[in-house]
């Protein structure tokens, strides 16, 4: 059949590393995702607590601020001025709590469960690339999407090949 049964072979060889190495991309964006998510959760959590402990200090400075105006020691526009520092802190901390509502919202989705109880991953360094020239040829050797292109330019290359094939004597 001029080699037509064995390029058929090639090509759905080759279309089975290129779906394989699809479906590795798509488990790899999604746990990039996932990790993603995890770590602005945890950000924006973190961030929120330095707010509400930020508006704790800000509130004891107003009410210093506060007496010592009351009593003739400070002015009324250092009070003003402690509570416009106590008004934006609050106004920080509810853009803070709606993006960590967010990211507590998208968390689930991503993962079906409700992020309860997230801590910081303890990262070794030691399975990273020592250099940036190491970490592109990690990712070069290692990237789905690159296996799925060479894997679809194969099943190319063999279709090419069976075309030319029926042209053959059989």
């Amino acid at each position: 059949d001029g080699f037509n049964t064995f390029h058929r072979f090639k090509q759905a060889e080759a279309q089975a590393r290129s779906s394989e190495a699809g479906l590795q991309d798509t488990i790899n964006k999604v746990t990039q995702d996932t990790v993603e998510i995890y770590l602005e959760t945890l950000k924006q959590t973190e961030i929120l607590a330095v707010n509400d402990e930020a508006i704790r200090v800000l509130e004891q400075i107003v009410k210093k601020m506060e007496t010592l105006a009351q009593i003739g020691i400070g002015t009324d526009i250092e009070a003003n001025q402690s509570r416009s520092r106590l008004v934006m802190a609050r106004s920080e901390r509810t853009t803070t709590l709606r993006k960590l509502r967010d990211a507590e919202s998208r968390f689930t989705e991503v993962t079906g469960s409700a992020p309860v109880d997230l801590a910081f991953p303890d990262i070794s360094t030691e399975i990273l690339p020592k250099t940036l020239e190491g970490a592109l040829n990690l990712a070069w050797d290692k990237a789905p999407a690159i296996e799925v292109s060479q894997a679809e330019l194969e099943a190319a290359e063999a279709e090419k090949k069976m075309s030319i094939a029926i042209l053959l004597p059989k």
